[in-house]
């Protein structure tokens, strides 16, 4: 049992199960060789990018935003961002109040008692004139 012409890979003849062993070598440096060019073309394309690339978030869309924090005015203005913060403190500081004024348990911490004997004056050290 030789091998044809027509075949790919060359059977080994010292192998017992006849495998294409041989040819396992080849395939991985040709895979290898693939990696290694698209690995190369990859890092050439990168070093194609312009120096202010990476100060611009490019998500793919038609907007491409600044990946810094400079916002144009026409998005938020410092007033009006000053106000939404004043605001929000409003609104908390309205919470804390409301929950303080309804909040009656925190200003007694313990239920009132009532107890037997005049309220257990001679028991809890009054002196009785």
């Amino acid at each position: 049992m030789g091998a044809r012409s027509t075949d790919r890979a060359v059977v080994c003849p010292t192998s017992p199960r006849g495998d294409r062993r041989a040819d396992a070598g080849v395939e991985s440096a040709k895979a290898s060789a693939r990696e290694r060019e698209r690995l190369t073309m990859m890092l050439s394309s990168r070093a194609q990018l312009p120096d202010e690339a990476e100060l611009t978030w490019d998500a793919g869309d038609a907007h491409p935003e600044p990946a810094l924090d400079n916002l144009p005015p026409h998005i938020v203005t410092k007033n009006t961002a000053a106000m939404y913060l004043m605001g929000g403190f409003a609104v908390l500081g309205g919470v804390y109040a409301t929950a303080v004024a309804v909040d009656k348990p925190s200003k007694v911490p313990f239920a009132p008692k009532t107890f037997p004997y005049n309220g257990l004056e001679a028991e809890l050290g009054k002196k009785t004139a």
